[in-house]
């Protein structure tokens, strides 16, 4: 596979290991947050985190010994009370281009189906409604300049992305700044808008072994959460985490949800939430909804890595959205069961790559596991319990 490409230049920040219920060093944390330290952020003008593999199938391989794993876990989720902030961000600014895209294949050469649509279809705004509104766009910078990704609540004050959006493994630092803003919107007629404001990080964490020294863009860490302070409703006076107001999905590890936990050819459907800039220009979210396959991928020189792969359209900007089993609202039952997992809307993975080319219309995650998503979740709760309870 490539090297992580990084065009990007930047500030440097010390790190800061904390202790975690799983014991020293298994995770790292960036130092406090402070506002605004390198002059705000350009919403309008972002850059998209776009991290790409060279596309080989021979690297996608079926092995047969079973992975091992703690026993499928999940945490539930939570509707939020809904209020609204309305906040005005501002005018829309220059569409930012992807780098080295290729003109769109519609029918992936990987042969993944993919449906791929805007949430808000034909002028209904149901990216407002839960449980869409829990994702949105991560803000935050990388030396004076501002980057995008996609970000989602699994708390009510802890917010789950792709630990690239996180942590820049090459440069071995943290990015800074990070701003998430659920439900995300804008068009030239309206500009910039924060439905439900706007949330600035107090910390991040990520998976130590995910700034080991390997810049393979496929790897079993590439997930991480923030730590978000609250942010108040100048109408009403309410000081709230975004979860509160928006709710938070659940999150699953381990395998929860797949026909065969995390072996190779275990399948799932994924619902897929982000904001691609190759669609609507990163403006507005997108859904995409496809079957899901754990496969391994093959770094080279004994190396691998675990993958669930999804046939997808989205691109550069979708980094760090969620990956949802049981998406939606289960209707009154009556002669059926709801199945083995029935929980609603689990995250079990972020986006986190894609390949180089743009035929094979696909994209790869890290499954979540008790070695990544629940080592920092847990390390974030047990700094910060006010976020979790």
């Amino acid at each position: 596979m490539s090297k992580l490409s990084n065009v990007m230049t930047g500030l440097s920040f010390g790190l800061v290991l904390i202790l975690s219920q799983a014991g020293a060093s298994d995770v790292l944390s960036s130092p406090e947050q402070t506002n605004n330290a390198s002059g705000g952020l350009d919403y309008a003008n972002a850059i998209p985190m776009d991290i790409r593999a060279t596309f080989s199938e021979a690297a996608v391989q079926r092995v047969t010994e079973p992975v091992s794993f703690g026993e499928p876990g999940v945490s539930p989720g939570a509707k939020g009370n809904g209020e609204k902030l309305h906040e005005y961000l501002g005018e829309v600014g220059t569409v930012v281009s992807m780098q080295n895209v290729a003109v769109p294949s519609e029918h992936g050469t990987a042969n993944r189906p993919y449906a791929t649509t805007r949430v808000d279809m034909f002028g209904q705004r149901l990216s407002r409604k839960f449980p869409n509104r829990i994702t949105g766009k991560l803000f935050f910078k990388k030396g004076t300049d501002t980057y995008v990704c996609s970000a989602s609540s699994i708390k009510k004050g802890i917010v789950v992305t792709a630990a690239h959006c996180i942590y820049d493994n090459s440069a071995d630092k943290f990015y800074t700044e990070w701003e998430f803003i659920p439900a995300f919107y804008a068009d030239s007629k309206v500009g910039l808008k924060a439905p439900y404001g706007k949330y600035k990080s107090l910390k991040a964490w990520v998976p130590s072994a995910y700034a080991n020294p390997t810049d393979n863009v496929v790897n079993d860490y590439d997930v991480g959460v923030l730590v978000m302070k609250k942010r108040p409703n100048p109408d009403t006076g309410t000081n709230m985490y975004p979860g509160e107001r928006t709710g938070f999905y659940g999150y699953g590890w381990n395998g929860w949800g797949y026909t065969n936990g995390l072996n190779d050819g275990s399948i799932g459907l994924i619902h897929q939430l982000g904001y691609p800039v190759s669609h609507d220009h990163g403006w507005q979210m997108q859904a995409n909804d496809s079957q899901a396959e754990k496969v391994t991928v093959n770094l080279g020189s004994g190396n691998t890595a675990m993958a669930i792969m999804i046939g997808s359209r989205e691109t550069g900007g979708s980094s760090g959205g969620p990956w949802l089993f049981n998406y939606g609202q289960i209707g009154a039952l009556s002669g059926t069961s709801a199945g083995t997992y029935p929980n609603n809307d689990i995250v079990v993975a972020v986006t986190s790559w894609g390949w180089g080319s743009d035929d094979p219309k696909e994209q790869g995650a890290t499954p979540f596991t008790d070695d990544n998503v629940k080592l920092v979740v847990d390390g974030a709760c047990s700094d910060t319990p006010d976020r979790c309870d």
